[in-house]
């Protein structure tokens, strides 16, 4: 399990805000079956934590500082993506969605997946 799926199984969310990028680097591509992955190194200054999905209490970490931070970041993209040259609607509503939003139709509130469509942040390393 990758550090995504750990935080989403304890019903727990990592929180960046004020983020300010210092520096960043794409250094390897991996070539999957069906897929290609990017990883990109990143170094930020940010404040960090975990909160709890449901309640958003802080369970570790602090939103009073900011600390500097070595991040690996795994983006993913299936080989047979479909590249976007017209309007996507949301699967529930059928409202326009702008794909470089939140994952979330404006109208309705569906959640939607772009993994056919665009990278995918997959998975975080940080130091």
């Amino acid at each position: 399990n990758n550090r995504i799926e750990k935080l989403k199984n304890n019903h727990q969310r990592e929180v960046f805000s004020e983020v300010e990028i210092i520096e960043t680097k794409v250094f390897e591509c991996i070539e999957k079956e069906d897929s290609f992955i990017l990883r990109v190194s990143i170094k930020s200054r940010c404040k960090n934590y975990i909160i709890d999905s449901s309640t958003k209490e802080i369970k570790e970490g602090t939103d009073k500082n900011k600390v500097e931070k070595n991040s690996i970041l795994d983006f993913e993209r299936k080989k047979d993506y479909k590249k976007i040259n017209q309007v996507i609607n949301c699967p529930n509503c059928g409202a326009s969605l702008n794909v470089n939003h939140s994952g979330r139709c404006n109208y309705c509130g569906n959640i939607y997946n772009l993994e056919d469509i665009d990278w995918i942040l997959t998975d975080i390393v940080s130091n």
